[in-house]
């Protein structure tokens, strides 16, 4: 076998970013509940990432610099070239959407301080924000890989996919993967996808990257679309339907209430919620609804995000068995 090529990315430039305080920067660049993948790596105070932007492969270096009451970041940008000053404007208005350096949730927070559920949660994920630094295109991938497989199975998916499809690239003497693009799926048989072990998701990766490569959907478009209009384009997506539309609508950060509840969630919420280890979707959706109204998807991923951390630190035995690691 031809050992692959990868692509060293020696040109750097960097800046510096003032999210809207509070700011909590492990707390948000870092997702615990994330099966590990080699397009990122994370250590407390720093974080790096790839990334395509305006078809630029790029490695990103993420520094926190300040505090989560004055927060400050230094950003690196590592590129095989000399990237132009109008480029990397554009490229910082990205990185402020996607981790939420400007979003402003002081309404969801003085609404919900004396939530029993919240409070507590406040205090310890003081200043955490959504994430979505992964394109549309590939959170999606990672949403196919995640379907109703273990974690040990989704990583060996995704690992399988990057090591044919992706891109090695290296930077800040770390070696990572840039996912592949749209076009280079779209042009793959199915039998070949399925000779890595993805089973029926081969054709979900071929059609929806078919979709992606034509620009049925465009990331960009979207943001400033309503909301229904962003929903009748989701929903041309092959395979995406309303179970999927709460996620892909955080990722473009807009909030409404939830709508649907998958099986390993209600199993996470009846624990939350009402202590209990099953309870139906219905009343789970009926509770969180009450609760939070229009907040409900990002109050869901901050409960969750906390649950998450806490696990990290101390093995939490109903969680461990849910995500059977």
């Amino acid at each position: 076998m031809t050992k692959r090529k990868v692509i060293v990315l020696k040109k750097q430039c960097s800046t510096e970013i003032v999210p809207k305080a509070p700011y909590n920067f492990d707390k948000t660049v870092y997702d615990p509940s994330h099966f590990p993948t080699p397009i990122e790596i994370w250590k407390p105070g720093k974080f790096w990432k790839t990334m395509r932007f305006k078809d630029r492969i790029l490695g990103i270096k993420f520094m926190d610099v300040g505090t989560i009451s004055k927060p400050k970041i230094k950003l690196t940008v590592f590129s095989a070239s000399e990237l132009k000053k109008e480029f990397i404007r554009d490229l910082i208005k990205d990185i402020n959407f996607r981790y939420g350096f400007n979003e402003d949730l002081s309404d969801f927070h003085r609404q919900y301080k004396s939530d029993s559920l919240l409070r507590p949660v406040f205090k310890r994920m003081r200043g955490a924000h959504s994430r979505s630094f992964e394109s549309l295109y590939e959170i999606i991938m990672i949403s196919i890989v995640l379907q109703n497989a273990i974690v040990r199975r989704t990583v060996q998916m995704m690992n399988n996919l990057l090591n044919k499809y992706g891109q090695k690239i290296k930077f800040n003497g770390k070696e990572m993967y840039l996912v592949w693009k749209p076009n280079k799926l779209a042009k793959v048989d199915e039998k070949e996808l399925r000779n890595l072990k993805v089973g029926y998701r081969a054709k979900m990766f071929t059609k929806i990257s078919e979709q992606f490569a034509k620009g049925d959907v465009n990331e960009y478009r979207l943001r400033e679309m309503s909301l229904e209009q962003v929903e009748r384009e989701l929903l041309k997506l092959y395979g995406v339907g309303p179970a999927s539309l709460d996620s892909l609508l955080g990722i473009l950060r807009i909030h409404q209430p939830i709508r649907t509840i998958s099986p390993w969630e209600q199993k996470i919420y009846s624990r939350l919620l009402f202590n209990k280890v099953i309870v139906s979707p219905d009343k789970i959706l009926r509770e969180l609804k009450r609760r939070y109204g229009k907040w409900s998807v990002f109050a869901g991923y901050i409960l969750f995000e906390d649950l998450f951390w806490r696990h990290d630190k101390k093995s939490i035995p109903w969680l461990e068995k849910e995500i059977r690691l």
